[in-house]
């Protein structure tokens, strides 16, 4: 049975970015999308970052990378997020290990094509049905301009559907590329449900787009018959129907028109409130980030007073430490400092009082014992 390989992208702009590394490193403890098991998203397996990434991580590593002097435009891609999987057949057949192998294969072939540096994390997710990863790349050209257009060009991304199959088989995984004039007989009956849940889902949206639809052609089949009555140039017998026609008519089309601004009216109130809830997760993920530099660079003046006052152990010790066991144990390295200076004074003295000897004797001779 053959199984297929799954590279899909979606460019992503600075606006977009905080949310997407969310939902990527699954920061939300409520989801909307009801597949993932929460349970298991502790085996979700992180193989580029070292830790959680925030939008002006991105941001910083864009603004060290770029050549130009130009303000990056608001409406810059400033990431391209890769979605790599294959069917959920394949998966079923590996343990673990297997299955990160196959991501980490997936890395290195994007790494090779599109510059490591540019990968700014890779987070499978192990909590859903299908195994998957999203992959984070900043398109950067060789000579540092930011800009998907180029990087992923339409003719890079053939490339990718050609090679990135190819590319993990040699590697030792059987998957192929996904043929564009395939039809249903040629899927495997796994594949076929898999496609015709899509398909489904598809077609839901899509009922739900054509009621919308013909609710928005409803309320403007209406606007427009209202519109002809009022007109007296369309039709100039009406106005012989007389002032209770009129109000009737009037009546209908204020209420048409008021429908439409208060649904204005609420659309914009949840837009402020989005772009609103948008700005103070900004602000939070930066006061975080803030903190995080600021704890990382207390530790460090602590490890190098250590190492110069000859504790390097205790220096490991303090830099080996997490964030969270840092604060609990911060009494504990202050008394280890202090024992370290108390330790480090002692010495200087009787080194000094040895120096003042040894210059005493040299100048003045032996002091004879009484």
């Amino acid at each position: 049975m053959s199984h297929y390989a799954v590279a899909t992208m979606k460019k992503m702009k600075a606006d977009n970015v905080s949310g997407m590394l969310r939902h990527d490193f699954r920061v939300a403890k409520n989801h909307s999308n009801q597949d993932i098991d929460t349970g298991r998203s502790d085996q979700n397996i992180e193989l580029v970052a070292q830790r959680r990434l925030h939008k002006q991580d991105v941001m910083n590593y864009i603004e060290r990378r770029r050549q130009s002097s130009r303000k990056l435009r608001r409406d810059a891609v400033v990431m391209d997020e890769w979605i790599i999987s294959s069917d959920h057949e394949f998966f079923d057949t590996m343990d673990s290990e297997q299955i990160k192998a196959y991501f980490e294969t997936a890395v290195n072939y994007f790494a090779d094509k599109f510059d490591r540096k540019n990968i700014m994390y890779a987070n499978v997710h192990m909590d859903e049905s299908t195994p998957h990863m999203h992959m984070g790349i900043v398109p950067f050209t060789k000579d540092n301009k930011l800009s998907s257009k180029q990087v992923f060009n339409r003719n890079a991304l053939r490339q990718i559907q050609t090679e990135f199959p190819k590319y993990m088989q040699e590697h030792g995984f059987e998957v192929v590329r996904g043929s564009e004039k395939s039809n249903r007989k040629k899927l495997s009956v796994g594949e076929y449900k898999h496609a015709q849940q899509a398909i489904k889902q598809a077609e839901q949206e899509r009922l739900v787009l054509n009621s919308e639809r013909d609710e928005f052609d409803r309320r403007v089949k209406e606007l427009e018959k209202v519109a002809d009555r009022l007109d007296p140039s369309r039709n100039e017998a009406e106005n012989a129907m007389g002032p209770e026609y009129h109000d009737h008519t009037y009546y209908q089309f204020s209420a048409v028109f008021e429908w439409l601004i208060e649904f204005a009216r609420k659309l914009e109130i949840r837009i402020k409130q989005v772009f609103q809830r948008e700005k103070e997760l900004d602000q939070r993920e930066k006061l975080l980030v803030e903190r995080e530099t600021q704890i990382h660079n207390a530790k460090k003046e602590i490890a190098d007073c250590l190492n110069n006052l000859g504790k390097p152990q205790m220096a490991k010790a303090v830099m080996s430490d997490n964030l969270g066991e840092f604060g609990g144990r911060k009494n504990q390295i202050s008394d280890l400092v202090k024992v370290a200076i108390a330790e480090a004074t002692s010495k200087q003295l009787s080194q000094t009082k040895h120096q003042i000897n040894m210059q005493f004797e040299k100048k003045y001779g032996k002091r004879k014992e009484r």
